[in-house]
């Protein structure tokens, strides 16, 4: 299970790239115009995932042109994209897959959003791979999931499924995830506190006086000038806190190996 921390800004794509695996999911909505960054994350062998920026558009009231969109995509060389998806709309959405396939040449991931029927993710099921949207803030998360990966395994066990905005603990364990995406990193530090894991791949926080005292003690860093150079401090937070995500993560791939998925194809569970 890949990890792509989410970045909105330079400093957490730092943070995000600072050590391996090297991943990032970009929201087209925030790097369209850094295209030299990008190319320059490329050449670090940076394993870039472009989100098309939607649902960020959408909530600023903006919609994002298609075309703008791929000759992004070509510009930049990037090779792990999601299709321009239209929240709320599952047949706009296939339409621009297929708009992207035929008229740019482009191969991007679709998508499949809570609230669609079980036709939408049959259209796309035959593909290699797919991602699940629409989990963010949604009730029923579980239930959703288990008609999803009913289906999946049922009509191709070999396809690999992306989750976005998803780092629920549960919801990563329960489901053979080829790779999962979220901003959850920045939780605790905009709320005064700090994630970490412990050898047994357990998650704690700890509050931010704390882990300044962490810092020092384990790193050698002076809290001290921690407490004044704010852009350090959160670039240390950010760095930790996606630290143990892929971590985490990199212990699930493992575990993952030799799990047994089939119950999920086995379920009652029918789509409405």
């Amino acid at each position: 299970m890949k990890y792509y921390p989410a970045c909105n800004d330079k400093i957490s794509v730092e943070a995000a790239t600072a050590q391996h695996p090297k991943t990032a999911l970009l929201s087209y909505h925030y790097f369209k115009n850094k295209k030299t960054l990008i190319g320059e994350l490329l050449k670090e062998e940076v394993d870039i995932f472009i989100d098309s920026g939607a649902f960020s558009a959408m909530s600023l009231g903006k919609e994002v042109n298609i075309d703008e969109y791929c000759e992004f995509i070509h510009e930049t060389g990037v090779s792990f994209y999601a299709v321009l998806d239209v929240i709320g709309d599952a047949q706009k959405t296939y339409d621009n897959l297929i708009y992207m396939q035929r008229v740019h040449g482009l191969s991007p991931i679709p998508v499949f959003h809570m609230g669609s029927t079980q036709e939408d993710l049959l259209k796309i099921v035959d593909y290699d791979y797919i991602a699940l949207g629409g989990l963010v803030m949604s009730s029923n998360i579980l239930n959703h999931c288990d008609k999803c990966w009913e289906i999946i395994l049922k009509k191709n066990d070999s396809l690999k499924v992306h989750a976005f905005g998803v780092t629920n603990i549960d919801i990563m364990k329960k489901y053979p995830w080829s790779s999962v995406d979220s901003s959850s990193y920045t939780g605790c530090r905009r709320f005064g506190r700090q994630m970490l894991i412990d050898y047994n791949y357990r998650f704690r926080t700890i509050s931010e006086d704390e882990f300044l005292d962490y810092l020092q003690e384990i790193f050698k860093y002076d809290k001290e000038e921690l407490l004044i150079n704010h852009k350090k401090r959160r670039y240390l937070e950010d760095f930790m806190a996606i630290s143990a995500m892929k971590t985490y993560t990199g212990f699930l791939t493992e575990i993952n190996k030799t799990r047994d998925f089939s119950y999920l194809s086995n379920q009652l569970t029918l789509f409405d």
